[in-house]
This record gives C-alpha cells, sequence and structure tokens, in this order.
C-alpha cells in the first residue's frame, strides 16, 4: 500500500532530514533535501543505513576541514559577510 512505498518513505525522510538543517537559509535546505535523497541510494542498495551515516560523517569532515578554504578560495570571507549582517 501507499505507506508501504519506498519512494513515499524516502520522500518524508528527505523532507525531514532537509527541515532539520532549516538554521541554514534556503539554499541550504534545498541542498540537504538533494544530499538526503542522494544518501538514500545506499538503503536501497544495501538495505542497510550505515553505508548513508559513513557518507554523512565523511562530507561534514570534509566540509568541516576544507570549506573554509574553499570559501576564501572563491573570494567569500564567511566572518567578514556574518559580520555584516550581524
Amino acid at each position: 500500500g501507499f505507506l508501504h512505498s519506498k519512494v513515499v518513505g524516502v520522500t518524508i525522510v528527505t523532507v525531514f532530514f532537509a527541515l532539520q538543517h532549516g538554521i541554514q537559509d534556503a539554499i541550504g535546505i534545498g541542498r540537504a533535501f538533494i544530499l538526503g535523497a542522494f544518501l538514500a541510494l545506499p538503503v536501497f542498495v544495501t538495505g542497510s543505513l550505515l553505508p548513508s551515516i559513513i557518507a554523512h560523517a565523511l562530507i561534514d569532515a570534509f566540509t568541516g576541514i576544507f570549506g573554509h578554504s574553499l570559501l576564501k578560495w572563491f573570494g567569500t570571507n564567511p566572518r567578514r559577510e556574518s559580520c555584516a549582517t550581524g
């Protein structure tokens, strides 16, 4: 039935995953939605949530380690922008 649909399940989980990133702006929520949908794929293939958890952790680690450097490389200074707005 409807409640046993994998598509419905992925959609619901992905929406909540995106909404949990609500502290970000609308673009960040949209990116989280796309990432959530992408991270659902290993669950279908393996039947396990573990690969998606590991991928999410690696993405967060990569962003934490290299994110600031990449923003500087692209000419964005997050500290300056956050000070200007707040």
